[in-house]
Order: structure tokens, then sequence, then C-alpha cells
């Protein structure tokens, strides 16, 4: 959520994941809308094209609006080898969510996989790669640490 905010402002942003089971990008996100509108039969959903992650790949965009909440939501579908990760960006209001919809498009390209067999030994390890990493694509992060 944005800074001076909180989690019931009027937008956030979050991840989560969803196990493939077998199924093609495609069908997940299939998956996903149907599970939608399963809990709102009006929901309208909107092709918001691809973007491509910090590792390469493509990000399928879909935009949500007319739950029984009023919300509006952006989804960038990202597929791994054993999940679909999804990142979400979910407003209260037409005006919020497209102000966020530029900074949910550069968190949906900021991803990066880092491993689906997390062991604790690797953390640290991890950690600093991706600090490393950002700095070298930054250099004025290592000023704000």
């Amino acid at each position: 959520y944005p800074k001076d905010s909180d989690w019931n402002g009027p937008v956030a942003m979050y991840s989560n994941a969803a196990p493939r089971d077998g199924r093609t990008i495609t069908e997940a996100i299939q998956k996903d809308i149907d599970h939608m509108q399963g809990r709102s039969a009006d929901i309208k959903v909107t092709d918001g094209g691809t973007t491509k992650t910090a590792d390469g790949k493509m990000a399928s965009l879909r935009y949500f609006t007319g739950d029984n909440f009023g919300n509006y939501e952006a989804v960038g579908y990202v597929p791994e080898d054993k999940v679909v990760v999804n990142i979400v960006l979910t407003a209260r209001n037409k005006t919020a969510f497209e102000e966020s919809l530029q900074p949910f498009r550069k968190l949906v390209a900021s991803y990066r996989f880092v491993t689906d067999n997390p062991k604790i030994e690797d953390l640290p390890r991890l950690v600093r790669e991706e600090k490393e990493r950002t700095e070298k694509l930054q250099p004025e992060a290592k000023k704000s640490d």
C-alpha cells in the first residue's frame, strides 16, 4: 500500500501463488476468472496485455471490475514450473485503480524468480545476491541503506 496508508486504504498490492497442476498459463488464468465470476457474477474481465518480468518471463495482465464490493483489480499472472504467481493490485475506486496502474506494472516488471526449493541456509545468500543485483541496476539504492 502507498506510504502513509495501510491495508484498509484505497489501494494495495500483494502477491500469491496457485499450483499449476499441469495447466497451461491460459488454463490457469481461466480458472482464476471462473473462480472470481463464481463469487461475483457481474464481474467484467479486460485483457491488460503483457509485461516482461526482470527475469525475462511474460506476465499476462487482466483487469477486473464490477465485483460485489465495487473493487477494481489488476492481476499479473507469471508462469513458473510448479505455480502461477499472481501479483495483484486491488483498489476501492476507479481513480485509485487508474493512478496505481503504472506502479503496478512496474512491480510486475520487477518480478524475478528465486527458487522453488527454499532452504533456510540459502536465505542469507539469496538476500545478498538480490541486494547486489539491485545495487548494480540502481546505484542510488545503495545510498538509502
